[in-house]
């Protein structure tokens, strides 16, 4: 029972250290996968290649991650965390693409085609009639004009 009482004191202090870890760094957070990104990147002690995170979280399925974690947290004595992850997951990457298990997630068709454009309308054919025959007379071009359209340039 007292073992139990201390894991779930070392866990609330744990989410107190990264909830101070996060209110630092100002990061906003609206979907899942930030905060799991966030979590990673926190608990890996790498909160500089966080961009790196947010994008792995959302390409990579989770039991790939998952694995890649447990490995560079149990890992002894390594300084950098995050390099041990990124190799481990370079390797699971590779034996489960050799397995033919999904080692990539695609991102929806939604995601993909969607644009903030607004979609181009159909130009109405006009019914005006255009003169036939009718040409505007242009003078011809003097060294004054050149001069003068050179001087306005600068």
């Amino acid at each position: 029972m007292e073992n139990l009482a201390k894991t779930i004191k070392q866990l609330a202090a744990d989410q107190k250290q990264l909830k101070s870890a996060y209110a630092n760094k100002k990061a906003y957070v609206s979907k899942e996968f930030q905060a799991y990104a966030l979590r990673l990147a926190g608990q890996l002690d790498d909160f500089e290649h966080k961009g790196i995170y947010l994008r792995l979280v959302k390409t990579t399925p989770r039991y790939l991650l998952e694995q890649a974690f447990s490995f560079a947290i149990d890992y002894p004595n390594v300084r950098n965390k995050g390099s041990v992850f990124m190799w481990k997951l370079k390797e699971l990457k590779a034996q489960a693409k050799a397995a033919g298990k999904p080692y990539k997630l695609e991102l929806s068709d939604k995601k993909k085609t969607a644009s903030r454009k607004k979609p181009k309308k159909a130009k109405k054919q006009s019914t005006k009639v255009k003169s036939i025959g009718t040409k505007r007379k242009t003078k011809p071009k003097t060294d004054k004009d050149e001069t003068a359209s050179q001087m306005t340039l600068f």
